[in-house]
């Protein structure tokens, strides 16, 4: 699932126990299960735009992970407010980060739950379809 084209993306269920259930197959023996679910939802959302049916499942499929709780309070990393989905893996708490108004995805950060630090951070300014690789959006 790793750089997946729009064509892939089409291709996955719409349903989100079959999604994670086929994600948790294709990324098996690497982290343990909830961490890699987790991880390889976020690359999805970071690295893509789906088709609605399929970004709607990718969703409820991450609702459906354990250990995945809601932050009522997240800055991204040019300073937007939001509402983030976060999980927990080894004392760090990575959080994605949607808009209160419109549910875009905004970006995500890394807290170090021992100090407080903020170890990394990023936010999406645009995204968009292109008609080749390399060109800009307008």
């Amino acid at each position: 699932m790793n750089a997946p084209t729009y064509r892939f993306l089409q291709s996955l269920p719409t349903d989100p126990h079959a999604l994670l259930s086929l994600i948790e197959r294709e990324m098996e023996g690497q982290l343990p299960r909830p961490e890699e679910a987790f991880t390889t939802i976020g690359d999805l959302l970071r690295e893509s735009i789906a088709p609605p049916k399929v970004s709607a499942a990718i969703y409820r499929a991450a609702a459906l992970i354990p250990g995945v709780t809601v932050v009522g309070s997240a800055t991204d990393a040019i300073g937007r407010h939001g509402v983030a989905v976060a999980f927990t893996y080894q004392g760090t708490r990575t959080e994605w980060i949607f808009s209160r108004q419109t549910l875009q995805y905004l970006g995500e950060r890394d807290i170090d739950l021992a100090n407080g630090a903020t170890n990394g951070m990023s936010a999406i300014t645009q995204r968009a379809f292109v008609d080749h690789v390399g060109q800009l959006p307008s």
